[in-house]
């Protein structure tokens, strides 16, 4: 985009639409989307000249908020796919923590079964990351 004295605000000068995987996480999709913007900016700017700038639909423009520490503190009740995808898009912080017999883990990874939602990785406060059976054992929601 073009840049102007607001943020996020200029006329849009070149754009590439791209789909995020069904199992694409956070860390994953950013770096993805690197290459993609490098490679677009590359071909935005040889052809600079021939470009007419787009202006913004700025009453469709929305703000995210700052993401907190809470926003990651998961319940075994809620939905699995929301869980789901609150695991992968809470990568690497503030990360996505279930509450367990033993205290909060956070869940690094792990995928829907049915209606529930099954960790694979975990890390338990001051430890490696490791499988999730081998830190929880059974599901001890």
């Amino acid at each position: 985009m073009k840049m102007d004295e607001l943020l996020d605000h200029g006329p849009i000068l070149s754009m590439r639409r791209t789909e995020i995987g069904a199992r694409e996480d956070a860390p994953g999709l950013t770096a993805r989307l690197a290459r993609l913007g490098a490679e677009l900016l590359i071909d935005t700017l040889a052809r600079l000249d021939g470009i007419e700038p787009s202006e913004q639909d700025h009453e469709r423009a929305t703000a995210a908020p700052r993401l907190r520490r809470e926003d990651g503190e998961l319940e075994w009740e809620t939905d699995a796919e929301e869980v789901d995808r609150r695991v992968r898009a809470l990568q690497p912080w503030p990360g996505a923590t279930l509450p367990t017999a033993r205290g909060r883990v956070k869940v690094l990874s792990g995928h829907v079964e049915g209606e529930r939602y099954v960790p694979d990785v975990v890390q338990a406060p001051g430890k490696k990351p490791a499988p999730a059976k081998q830190v929880l054992g059974r599901r001890d929601a």
